[in-house]
């Protein structure tokens, strides 16, 4: 039987990744993707060279993404974890869906682990580890926190019964995706380090957000997208054993670490190349933390500690280590100043 996939950010770092997994999937000939795409050459790409059906148009296209949605049996959002409208529109396509065929569609959702994230401001670490198991306290997390108003709208949708839906909730994504992103068709960038990068590389020193005491997980982008697969797999193979709804949350980390020690290993790579004068770290002030940052200075300077224990029952292995994490910089230093 066919399988009617429709995933968004097809373009992007995370997406084309999984995409491109999708593509050689070894059951690729039952598969029916569609994507969304904005780019008009690149909807033409996907059709010609890749056999997916595009849809062009954007997240606020809400009659497209809602059309595609309710035609789909698998549906992947990895576009926009803050984007209300788009998820809206998702879910009533699974309303339609499920009103039409009886059949509740499996969304799977990519959050992040941002939505864990306190109001430390670098200035101290925490005790507070969040695990997927712990249903309990994720729902304590505040409504308002960063990715939760999208969140809670998948949770609901599963509640109603209009779709089975899991959450992806992956820590600081890193590496170099190996496939759609190597023919340029997608995104090969990740955004921490980058963002950093050009940060420092304009102020010619280097700075933390507080002390940069906080603490975040970390997981490699091939890590992340076998677990996209292996969740894949196991909705359709095995569904009896796949979590969904609140019990749905699958946190993707292989290991943590201050976010000094990422912006120090940051610092050294420019310090190298001569693009800072010195790699030694020193805080921001209030008013530059403001301006370079505002809002999401929560973030950066936020803990945001996780654990993937669900993920792993279910079979995921991340090979790569947050000290694998720290030794990519000095080589992405290299691809954005290349850039």
């Amino acid at each position: 039987m066919t399988l009617n996939i429709f995933i968004t950010g097809a373009t992007g770092y995370l997406g084309g990744e999984v995409l491109g997994r999708l593509l050689v999937h070894p059951e690729r000939d039952t598969f029916l993707i569609t994507a969304l795409v904005r780019d008009a050459k690149k909807a033409e790409r996907l059709q010609a060279e890749f056999g997916v059906k595009p849809v062009v148009g954007s997240l606020d296209d809400a009659k497209l993404v809602e059309d595609a949605a309710a035609n789909a049996d698998v549906i992947i959002h990895t576009a926009n974890a803050d984007h209300v409208p788009s998820i809206k529109a998702i879910i009533a396509g699974t309303e339609r869906r499920y009103k039409a065929t009886g059949q509740a569609p499996f969304l799977i959702h990519n959050s992040g682990a941002g939505v864990f994230i306190d109001n430390a401001l670098g200035m101290n670490s925490t005790d507070v580890v969040y695990s997927d198991t712990n249903v309990s306290l994720i729902e304590s997390v505040p409504d308002n926190a960063p990715h939760r108003p999208v969140d809670l709208l998948v949770i609901a949708a599963d509640k109603a019964g209009y779709a089975r839906t899991c959450i992806i909730l992956p820590g600081i994504v890193y590496g170099n995706p190996s496939s759609l992103a190597k023919s340029g068709f997608a995104n090969g960038r990740s955004i921490l380090v980058p963002l950093f990068i050009r940060i420092f590389t304009k102020l010619g020193r280097v700075n933390t957000i507080g002390e940069g005491k906080n603490i975040w997980p970390t997981v490699e982008v091939n890590d992340l997208v076998d677990f996209y697969i292996l969740l894949f797999d196991s909705i359709r193979q095995r569904p009896e054993e796949v979590g969904h709804g609140s019990e749905g949350y699958y946190i993707g980390e292989n290991g943590e670490g201050e976010m000094r020690e990422v912006l120090e290993a940051i610092g050294v790579a420019l310090a190298k190349r001569g693009k800072v004068g010195s790699s030694e770290s020193k805080p921001f002030s209030d008013a530059e933390v403001d301006a370079t940052f505002g809002p999401i200075k929560f973030v950066f300077g936020g803990n945001a500690r996780s654990k993937g224990d669900r993920a792993r029952a279910l079979g995921w292995k991340p090979k790569h280590t947050h000290a694998d994490f720290l030794a990519s910089i000095d080589s992405e230093v290299d691809a954005v100043l290349g850039a």
